[in-house]
């Protein structure tokens, strides 16, 4: 990209689900109807980025134009969008769009138990792409009931629920990945930002580890400085400031699903000492973290 590019794509609004701060990124993965979010908009999705999230956009009926770098495509369902985290990208659903969007964390796709379906992940989230099923009434069905049980257990919570919705995500971007895949756009994807990518897949596997900044780049095979250059310019942050908001993040979903005392949910996240644990969330969050607790507490916690 070029330097004006650059300097555009750092004004672009970046969010972890789109409107809210990047604390809202979820843990693993979120799910919703297309039209949880555009009603209110009048089915309109501004530009903005999402930092670490990459994003599934199922169109089972309807239209959808959406925006990615610039080109613009609009979409008759059946359909699928993929746009992989640190795409500029936008969209607008007609009123009869029907559907869901699916958003992950990098790390959801690595799979150790398969280096098969790594690859195909790896492949599937490494440009922005298209799937237009209208000739594939089989995998249609098969796509959309799978999207409908990912939205049934997100909202439902069972137990078991994030091992279900882990095996239920993973098996519809095999069954995508074996559709016909169209680029969208230019072709510029994660591979432009493969480093920034690949921190922060490092930050999602090793933020609850007291890993150095040199290590962090020791790990990418690059020096400290680099590393500190190509974040900052990717992301306007620090390595380190990504690090702690990642553990806040952790932090946040375990005061709200689980009943681990805040002492071990210190340690388990990151911060060995837990008083300034307490402090540093509060100044980012605005509450301690037992107000947080009793404020956001969950129906089923584990």
């Amino acid at each position: 990209m070029t330097m004006q590019n650059d300097l555009a794509v750092q004004s672009v609004p970046r969010y972890g689900l789109y409107g809210e701060p990047l604390q809202s990124s979820p843990v693993l993965m979120h799910i919703e109807p297309i039209e949880a979010r555009t009603r209110a908009l009048n089915g309109e999705i501004s530009i903005h980025i999402h930092q670490n999230l990459h994003q599934i956009t199922w169109l089972a009926s309807g239209q959808l134009e959406v925006q990615v770098n610039g080109h613009r495509r609009t979409l008759s369902g059946p359909a699928a969008v993929i746009v992989p985290a640190l795409t500029v990208h936008s969209s607008k659903a007609a009123t009869n769009a029907d559907g869901y969007v699916l958003t992950a964390r990098q790390e959801f796709f690595h799979c150790s138990e398969s280096k098969v379906a790594s690859e195909v992940f790896k492949r599937l989230c490494s440009a922005p792409s298209v799937f237009m099923l209208a000739q594939q009434p089989d995998g249609t069905a098969d796509i959309n009931a799978m999207f409908g049980l990912l939205n049934r257990e997100y909202q439902t919570r069972h137990e078991r629920s994030d091992l279900v919705m882990d095996r239920v995500a993973k098996a519809i971007c095999l069954l995508l990945a074996r559709q016909n895949m169209e680029p969208l756009g230019d072709g510029y994807s994660v591979r432009g930002n493969s480093e920034i990518a690949q921190f922060l897949t490092l930050v999602d596997r090793y933020f609850s580890a007291d890993f150095s900044l040199s290590e962090y780049a020791k790990h990418l095979n690059c020096q400290v400085e680099r590393l500190i250059r190509i974040v900052r310019k990717g992301t306007g942050k620090s390595p380190m400031q990504l690090v702690q908001e990642r553990r806040l993040r952790e932090a946040c979903h375990r005061l709200t699903h689980m009943e681990t005392p805040v002492s071990e949910i210190s340690v388990e996240v990151g911060f060995n000492d837990v008083a300034y644990f307490c402090r540093f969330f509060k100044k980012r969050i605005g509450s301690t973290p037992s107000q947080y607790r009793a404020n956001h507490a969950s129906g089923s916690k584990l």
